[in-house]
């Protein structure tokens, strides 16, 4: 009797978005943040130099050469100053509102963007960087309102197509984000972005035959992006097509190498098609990069399973359990390699183990009761095998199982019984050999 658990993970960011006006990531300690803001409030006040006043022209002219050397605290001096001169000129609130936005006080940009909207309603660049402003700042239903209105008066604004597919999949209502990318994509067919990103929400959907057309189109044009072919690769482990998947997997090692999801999902695929040397193969180089993740020793676990090395295997799990005492799936299948092992009594104390943190889990009754079949102990074995089907009534495997132990205490009906209800269960599953086995197995006792 052979009841064993494979728990290999695909892990990973299956999708990725890729969005314009990325923003960059900033660490700043406590009192560097509160300097910071100071500096910007102490720069939004208003001014009480008594120095004689620029004209509002050359406040202009002052900031838009300041912008071009990235002075964008200098901007909002002088903005700050003109505004006070010319109060209901909306030009001003826009030009301090992209200092702002340089800057990353979106928040300050958003209040200077409408300022612009209720000064001059018709000023569609105003709602469209007030619409990217709320993207960063994760208000994403706002920002579909503001591209809503760039594409009411410009309905040819491609970048505002994207921006509000940006938003719609932030929100994940992805069948409103691919009709804009794919009208981004109508007005301009070299966005690529807009293909990757339409491919991430057909994936999203399940749609995947249209998700690889479109990661086909990115890496027909930028055969460097890695990202496409990653997903691309997961799309095609979804659909068991192995070989494709383990094709692009080499594509994103050979273009970021240290990317460690992208062994583990190779592995993965190499453990489908029961390539295990080649799955350790990855999981090796997974461990390199990152020696603290326990389902990667767990993985690698199995794969020397597979292939009977059970003192590597349980060298495995015993560091899984290491990094994580309690991960359940590891004593599973510890408790597995030292059943193989003939350990019975050291396999029932991690399948202990097991239950007492998945107490709901059917497999770890079966794999308990498999070990204490081992030790000729049928009538604990029946106890668990009882707990496994009151959890599961469809697991075939421990009708089978207790099955065998009923043959062995000579309860022939209930042998025959458990066998054929194995058998039904089989069949339905579509296993024709446990099916056939399993008749057989009645059969065998007059069934």
């Amino acid at each position: 009797m052979n009841s064993r658990l494979l728990s290999v993970a695909l892990l990973g960011n299956a999708f990725l978005i890729s969005c314009a006006w990325s923003v960059s990531a900033l660490t700043l300690s406590a009192e560097q943040k509160n300097t910071a803001a100071t500096d910007l409030e102490t720069i939004t006040a208003p001014s009480k130099s008594t120095k004689p006043k620029k004209s509002v022209d050359s406040l202009i002219n002052s900031a838009v050469a300041k912008e071009g050397k990235n002075d964008y605290r200098g901007m909002l001096i002088d903005m700050n100053q003109a505004i006070a001169s010319s109060p209901q000129n909306a030009r001003l609130y826009f030009i301090r509102g992209t200092a702002y936005d340089k800057l990353k006080s979106y928040t300050r940009a958003i209040a200077d963007y409408s300022k612009v909207t209720q000064l001059d309603p018709k000023n569609n660049v105003a709602y469209f960087n007030r619409g990217v402003a709320h993207n960063k700042l994760a208000k994403y239903d706002k920002a579909i309102a503001d591209f809503d209105q760039v594409i009411k008066a410009d309905p040819q604004n491609a970048i505002a197509y994207y921006e509000r597919a940006t938003a719609h999949s932030k929100l994940e209502k992805y069948e409103k984000a691919i009709p804009d990318y794919s009208k981004t994509i109508q007005l301009n067919s070299k966005n690529t972005e807009a293909y990757y990103n339409r491919g991430v929400a057909y994936g999203k959907l399940k749609q995947y035959d249209k998700a690889i057309a479109d990661y086909d189109r990115v890496v027909g044009v930028d055969t460097k992006n890695a990202n496409a072919y990653y997903n691309r690769a997961t799309i095609y482990s979804k659909l068991k097509k192995y070989e494709k998947a383990i094709a692009d997997y080499n594509k994103v090692t050979q273009l970021n190498p240290k990317d460690l999801y992208t062994y583990i999902n190779r592995a993965f695929a190499y453990d489908e098609l029961k390539q295990y040397n080649k799955a350790i193969v990855d999981y090796d180089q997974a461990i390199q990069l990152n020696s603290k993740n326990a389902v990667t020793y767990t993985n690698r676990g199995l794969d020397y399973y597979e292939l009977k090395k059970y003192s590597k295997a349980i060298a495995d799990f015993d560091k899984a359990l290491q990094l994580n005492s309690q991960y359940a799936v590891a004593y599973t299948n510890r408790g597995l390699a030292y059943y193989e092992l003939k350990k019975y009594d050291k396999a029932i104390a991690d399948h202990n183990r097991a239950v007492q943190i998945e107490p709901r889990n059917a497999i770890n009754y079966t794999n308990r009761g498999a070990a204490y079949y081992g030790l000729k102990k049928y009538e604990k074995a029946v106890s668990d095998y009882d707990k496994a089907i009151q959890l599961d009534a469809q697991y075939a495997m421990a009708y089978y199982n207790r099955g065998g132990v009923h043959a062995v205490l000579g309860h022939k009906k209930k042998a025959i019984a458990d066998y054929q209800r194995s058998a039904d269960i089989y069949k339905k599953q579509g296993s024709d050999v446990n099916y056939q086995d399993a008749l057989e197995q009645a059969k065998s006792l007059g069934g």
